[in-house]
């Protein structure tokens, strides 16, 4: 089974310089130069009217029929059934442009190129030869089969002219045709079918004979070309290049020219495939198409490609032409980029990601190259592959294939033609849109930070009616554009402050410039957040958030107090939860001191006792003084802080109570002068003194005696000490602090540290002592009268004094002292986090700064990360993760 591809496409024989037919021609043959595009083909040239068509048909087995112009003339001739064949004039190519064809066993690719000399109009010489070369730059090697007529390489024909012609094409064609040496070969066509008597028979010359009178002929015009070498120096390289190219032809093998071929006029009516000679030639050709010649590897810039010098002069009207076309090209695909940039337009408002991408885009395509055609396309459309934009297949082929022919014109033109393109004009309209763009968003940058600012934030009902006009002027069709005057932003503008007005005043407004315009005003503009309460917790969160709107935020009843900001965080107010062991949270990008502001978390003081003294009996020890309470907590996350300098955290435990006065110890008193005691009482009276009996007398008791005793009072009092005062009360904790996120580490002033211990409660002093007193008394006994009496002089007198009772220990009892509770540790950390992740992820779309809450959604995610990493849950000073603050006691 053979195939034969369809002939490609020709172009009119018009004479008219058109670059419009060329590119046509090239658009509508493109899809068959794919069908090469790095195989091996085989090269089919030579003059017009050689046969070439007749010779590729021929090896592709395409039906091939021989007929008799006049019956028993003798002259046939060949026609096929795709009429690729003229079957009239032998003088005028029927080939315009290559025709594709393959041979469908072995896969063998032929290519009928059209014949040297025609001269069939500018727009068709052009043509043929950017095919040409177009077909082999897309080819991988190369096999060259040159084609003339016999008429051609006869001595003595008149015809010799043709042959010459042949390799001067050759030669400019090939420029280095010792590399393509392997693969060339020659076929002559049109061989008449001579007869000579040998044996007393007419015989046919056998194919032998005739390619040697060809070789003889080739070896002549060698030797012709060598003798003018010696007549005509300025020739001789065209001449050494034209042998060079000869000799190929002439190599022998086995004592047979391998590289020569010929094919003979058909002598008989009927099908080609039954007319056994020439079937015969075809195998012949075959052989030493497929087996003597080897594909050689092509490069670009191993061939020359050649048109009339009419063609020539006419080049740089074409050249003009094609500026049109390369400029509309250009727009195209400048068209393209700016779709993909409204596109981007159109799918976010976040303003840092839009500055930087219109100002890269503008830059890279401001810097493409415009001094060679050639670079100007390369670094076009590399500087669009860097910014990931897509241009369509069929603007970039086009582009391509115009810059291609361009330069393809400049090759085969005169050497000193000079031209200079203006495509780079194409690029305005981009250009224009991406500096624009990228002023704009730098603009609404300014213009959303100055909209922010506090004093703004601060007065808001003042711009209400310039911000509702102006939403109302945004609100547009997406095919509409304003311009900037009519929208009456600039009051605004300059109501604000913002002086970078100027830089936009003159341009216009697309829907979604105007779109982003209109989320700013709405965003910062404002001034609402959402507030939820619950028993003990206050959460805010909102766009821009000020302390001082937020109510209820000292309350007692609020232990845990969270505030999010996806923008500004305010601190324009204090916050005294004193007492209260709350946890504070901030988290917002940037945080904005107002004025002297601070923050105080310290724990209770410890409360006193009712009584300054101890109560209870004299001498009892006052009781220690009550713990003072545990600081609260503060959980702070940002990126930038402005005036961080005047923001003062206070975090201190509270001090303890002061511990109770001791009471004073009791008094002593003296001893008492015994009284007169009966003589009955005696005995229970010596059982409380201590008597000294002293015989005074030599008389017996029984008749008359008299005793002397000296009674001693036992029973004074001793002293009381006084009681130990209470120590004072323990200090509370000191609270956690963690604050993290900063860029820059912020100057906070924070105080955080244990509460002072309470006063020591003072001791008691200690009572008076009193003193033993001494009785010296006198008795008579008289036995018949039983008389008893004292001596009427009585002697008093201190016999031991006692000392007074110890004064108490200033804070000397700690018996039963409570000791401060901890500082609690931080509350739901990371579930503080991830709800304001999750309120952020929310509301990022709608920000004009989605890329910048997303870096800082990851700062967070890596301090969430840390906090699931600390296995106990609790946060201390260590995580506080600030290296400059100013901390005081």
């Amino acid at each position: 089974m053979y195939k034969v591809e369809q002939g490609l496409d020709v172009v009119t024989t018009d004479d008219q310089s058109s670059a419009a037919k060329i590119m046509m021609f090239v658009k509508s043959n493109a899809k068959k130069i794919s069908d090469c595009e790095n195989k091996n083909i085989i090269l089919v040239m030579g003059n017009t009217g050689a046969g070439k068509t007749t010779l590729v048909s021929l090896m592709t087995k395409v039906k091939l029929i021989s007929e008799e112009t006049v019956s028993n003339s003798g002259e046939f001739i060949i026609s096929d059934e795709k009429h690729l064949i003229s079957g009239i004039s032998t003088t005028e190519s029927q080939t315009v442009i290559p025709n594709l064809m393959v041979h469908a066993r072995s896969g063998a690719i032929y290519f009928d190129c059209p014949g040297y000399n025609d001269t069939r109009g500018v727009a068709n010489d052009i043509s043929v030869s950017y095919f040409c070369r177009t077909l082999i730059e897309k080819s991988s090697s190369i096999k060259l089969v040159f084609v003339v007529s016999f008429s051609s390489v006869q001595n003595g024909s008149g015809h010799r002219h043709d042959f010459l012609n042949l390799v001067k094409h050759a030669i400019t064609f090939i420029k280095d045709i010792n590399k393509y040496a392997d693969g060339i070969a020659l076929i002559v066509t049109k061989v008449e079918n001579r007869f000579i008597m040998k044996s007393g028979q007419i015989q046919l010359v056998d194919d032998k004979a005739i390619i040697d009178t060809i070789a003889v002929f080739l070896q002549q015009v060698i030797s012709d070309l060598k003798h003018q070498n010696d007549e005509y120096l300025e020739k001789e390289e065209e001449n050494n290049k034209m042998i060079e190219f000869i000799e190929i032809f002439l190599k022998r093998n086995n004592n047979c020219y391998d590289r020569i071929g010929i094919f003979r006029f058909p002598n008989q009516n009927g099908p080609i495939k039954d007319i056994e000679i020439l079937q015969k030639e075809r195998r012949c050709i075959k052989r030493i198409i497929h087996d003597h010649l080897s594909y050689v590897p092509k490069a670009n810039g191993d061939f020359g490609y050649t048109v009339s010098d009419d063609t020539k002069n006419r080049i740089h009207n074409i050249l003009e032409e094609m500026q049109s076309h390369l400029l509309n090209d250009v727009e195209c695909i400048g068209n393209e980029i700016k779709q993909f940039y409204v596109k981007q337009e159109g799918s976010t408002i976040d303003l840092k990601l839009l500055i930087n991408v219109m100002s890269t885009a503008y830059e890279k395509i401001s810097e493409v190259r415009y001094d060679q055609i050639n670079l100007f396309a390369e670094n076009f459309l590399s500087v669009a592959r860097n910014l990931n934009i897509k241009i369509s297949n069929q603007n970039k082929k086009t582009f391509l294939d115009d810059i291609d022919l361009v330069q393809f014109l400049l090759l085969v033109s005169n050497a000193n033609l000079s031209y200079s393109f203006h495509i780079s004009n194409g690029l305005t309209d981009i250009k224009q849109y991406l500096d624009e763009s990228h002023r704009w968003y730098n603009f609404l940058m300014t213009f959303h930070d100055k909209l922010c600012a506090y004093d703004v934030q601060n007065k808001l009902k003042y711009y209400e009616a310039d911000k509702n006009n102006l939403m109302r002027q945004c609100d547009i069709q997406k095919n509409v554009y304003r311009n900037i005057e009519s929208i009456g932003l600039k009051s605004l503008a300059e109501n604000v402050g913002c002086q970078t007005y100027y830089t936009v005043e003159n341009i216009r407004l697309n829907y979604f410039k105007l779109k982003t315009l209109h989320e700013i005003l709405h965003r910062a503009l404002d001034g609402t957040f959402e507030t939820n309460r619950t028993k003990n917790k206050l959460v805010v969160k909102g766009y821009n958030v000020k302390i001082k709107d937020i109510d209820n935020i000292s309350s007692e009843a609020i232990k845990y107090v969270e505030i999010f900001a996806i923008n500004n965080l305010y601190i324009d107010a204090d916050i005294d939860k004193t007492g209260q062991n709350a946890q504070i949270t901030f988290i917002a990008p940037n945080w904005h001191v107002i004025g002297d502001r601070q923050i105080i978390l310290n724990g209770e003081d410890g409360k006193s006792h009712s009584e300054s003294h101890a109560d209870g009996e004299e001498g009892t020890d006052g009781k220690p003084g009550n713990p003072g309470g545990a600081s609260g907590n503060f959980f702070g996350f940002g990126h930038k802080s402005f005036n961080d300098e005047y923001l003062k955290m206070y975090l201190r435990g509270g001090n303890g109570g002061s511990g109770q006065d001791g009471r004073k110890g009791a008094d002593g008193f003296d001893s008492k002068t015994p009284t007169t005691p009966s003589w009955f009482m005696l005995n229970p009276w010596k059982e409380k003194c201590d008597l000294e009996h002293k015989k005074s007398s030599l008389f017996d008791a029984f008749i008359f005696g008299k005793n002397s005793y000296k009674v001693i009072e036992k029973k004074s009092k001793k002293p009381g000490n006084g009681g130990n005062g209470g120590v004072g009360g323990l200090g509370g904790s000191g609270g956690n602090i963690l604050i993290n996120g900063f860029k820059e580490y912020p100057n906070f002033i924070i105080s955080r540290n244990k509460g002072s211990d309470g006063m020591h409660g003072k001791g008691g002093s200690g009572g008076i002592a009193g003193c033993k007193t001494a009785v010296e008394a006198e008795y008579i006994h008289i036995l018949y009268f039983l008389e008893f009496s004292w001596n009427k002089n009585i002697t008093k007198s201190d016999t031991n004094s006692r000392e007074n009772g110890s004064n108490g220990r200033i804070g000397g009892n700690n018996k039963g002292i409570k000791h401060p509770d901890e500082s609690e540790s931080f509350h739901n950390i990371s579930g503080i986090i991830t709800d304001y992740k999750n309120y952020a992820e929310a509301k990022k779309k709608s920000t004009m700064h989605e890329s910048y809450i997303n870096d800082f959604i990851a700062d967070l995610d890596v301090k969430l990360d840390d906090i699931k990493k600390q296995k106990s849950g609790r946060f201390s000073s260590f995580f506080l993760k600030l290296s400059h603050q100013h901390i005081f006691c």
